[in-house]
C-alpha cells in the first residue's frame, strides 16, 4: 500500500489549525471568566466602602495620635497578639507584640522628644470585613531629646484586621527611601 505523503502532511497541518483554534478558544474562554470573577474581597460593595472609610480613619488617627504622643502611640494600633510583627527595611525588627512593646517603652520614648508622621497615597484593599490590605508613602520628623531632627520617607504596607479593640495593624512594614 503506496501512502501520498502530501496528503498527510495535509490533513496533519489541517488537523494542527484545529488544535490551535480549539487553544484559542479555550484561552478565550479561560481570560472571559477571569474577567468576570470574584474579586479577591469576600465582601459586597456596601461593606468594601465601610472598610476603607474605617481603615483610612485609623490611618489619620495614627497620624494625629504618633504626631501629638510620640512612639509610645504606636502601641495602641499594633495588634496585642502573637502573630503580629514589624519588618523595616527587609529586617525582622519586631517578632511580636511584646517585643515592640518592650523597645518603644524602653528605648524609644527615651530618646525622641517629639515627631511627627504624615501619609500619601493611602491605598485600602479590603480582604473581608475583618481584614484589610493598607500601603501609603510617608514622611516622618523625629526630633531626639537632644534636639537633633531627621526627616525621612519612604512606603509603608500592613494588614489590617478588626477585632473587639477596632481596627489595629496586624503586621507592618517600613521601607525608607536611603538619600545618597
Amino acid at each position: 500500500m503506496r501512502i501520498n505523503c502530501s496528503k498527510v502532511e495535509n490533513l496533519a497541518q489541517i488537523h494542527n489549525l484545529h488544535d490551535m483554534r480549539a487553544c484559542l478558544i479555550i484561552l478565550i474562554l479561560i481570560g472571559g471568566i477571569a474577567c468576570t470573577t470574584t474579586p479577591i474581597s469576600n465582601t459586597s460593595n456596601d461593606q468594601d466602602v465601610h472598610v476603607r472609610d474605617s481603615v483610612r480613619a485609623m490611618m489619620d488617627t495614627i497620624s494625629r495620635v504618633i504626631s501629638r504622643e510620640g512612639p509610645v502611640g504606636w502601641l495602641r494600633f499594633f495588634e496585642n497578639s502573637a502573630s503580629f510583627y514589624m519588618v523595616s527595611d527587609g529586617i525582622l525588627v519586631f517578632p511580636n507584640y511584646d517585643t515592640a512593646k518592650s523597645f518603644i517603652s524602653n528605648v524609644l520614648v527615651k530618646n525622641i522628644r517629639s515627631m511627627s508622621l504624615n501619609w500619601n497615597d493611602v491605598q485600602i484593599d479590603p480582604i473581608s470585613g475583618n481584614f484589610a490590605d493598607v500601603s501609603a508613602a510617608f514622611q516622618e520628623k523625629i526630633t531626639d531629646t537632644s534636639g537633633k531632627t531627621k526627616q525621612t520617607g519612604g512606603y509603608f504596607t500592613a494588614l489590617a484586621h478588626q477585632s473587639g479593640g477596632g481596627w489595629k495593624l496586624h503586621n507592618a512594614h517600613w521601607s525608607e527611601i536611603s538619600k545618597p
